[in-house]
């Protein structure tokens, strides 16, 4: 299966950088985890200086394990987040593939997340172009990321089970929409990717904190009531 993977990113593009499943890797690494290790991961280092990408992973409500990718123009520092349940973990090589429907670039988009022993992260972004002969990738951009405590909120929605708490934080301004029940407004909000904390502060100057727990989720604390978060987009 990786060396298939391997073999269409290749067909695309110059492959540079992702961790392969070889028997030398295996003599060369220690074993990588049985199961999905939920987190998240900011680019340092990018083939493309103008692009940067914000990496994680999370479980939903349902228990299914969630990756959102947020693609970062680092000159306007606008993010454009996508998110999938469509992720399939591969232990003997320690990498994850998810693929998304849809992206901001028009096309289906695939992700390859490929773990490294300290703690980093591998990652190719690549949209999927449809072909007579099945599919080729073309990379987007690609390269090493560090774990961090949070991810990306801006460009992305949110919302409860029961749908009652709903936010769409902007990724042009600080500004998000915010509803609660029937009540609807929009706030000003921060948030600290690096560290996974932030705010959200209404019109009455009241002010909802913003956390992420042990599933890697987004959670709201309104009124001294902890809202846990589904993200949509």
């Amino acid at each position: 299966m990786k060396h298939f993977v391997l073999y269409l990113i290749a067909a695309a593009t110059a492959i540079l950088g992702l961790s392969a499943c070889t028997d030398q890797d295996m003599v060369d690494y220690k074993t990588y985890p049985a199961h999905e290790q939920l987190g998240n991961w900011q680019s340092y280092s990018t083939n493309d200086e103008s692009l940067a990408f914000n990496v994680g992973l999370s479980l939903n409500a349902e228990g299914d394990t969630v990756c959102h990718v947020s693609i970062i123009d680092v000159e306007s520092g606008m993010a454009f987040a996508h998110v999938t349940t469509n992720c399939v973990y591969d232990p003997q090589c320690g990498m994850t593939t998810a693929n998304f429907d849809n992206s901001a670039f028009g096309r289906p988009m695939r992700v390859y997340m490929s773990r490294l022993h300290n703690g980093e992260m591998q990652v190719q972004v690549c949209l999927v172009l449809a072909t007579s002969s099945g599919e080729s990738l073309s990379r987007i951009v690609y390269g090493n990321a560090d774990a961090t405590k949070g991810f990306r909120i801006d460009g992305s929605e949110w919302v409860t089970t029961d749908e009652q708490v709903y936010f769409f934080f902007d990724n042009e301004s600080d500004q998000c929409l915010y509803r609660f029940g029937a009540d609807e407004q929009i706030a000003t909000y921060a948030f600290d990717f690096t560290t996974g904390e932030g705010t959200v502060t209404l019109d009455d100057g009241s002010v909802i904190t913003l956390g992420v727990n042990s599933n890697n989720q987004l959670v709201a604390t309104i009124g001294g009531v902890a809202y846990t978060l589904q993200r949509v987009i």
